[in-house]
């Protein structure tokens, strides 16, 4: 039961980063430091959504060997 409560809070971390990432539209105002902003944020959304996808992978693995 455990292992499936872990298993669906990293799911859900994972879809919404990748909601959060492809969901961010372009900015088109002139503001320089807001677009490196909202570019900052779409690369740490990236880089959470591909390590909770691993994550959940990894325990899915783990389950199915034990």
């Amino acid at each position: 039961m455990g292992f499936w409560i872990l298993f669906g809070i990293t799911v859900l971390i994972a879809v919404y980063s990748f909601i959060v990432l492809m969901t961010a539209s372009p900015n088109k105002s002139q503001n320089r430091t807001n677009d490196a902003n909202k570019a900052s944020n779409k690369k740490v959304y990236g880089i959470i959504f591909v390590v909770f996808l691993v994550i959940a992978i990894i325990e899915i693995i783990v389950y199915a060997n034990s």
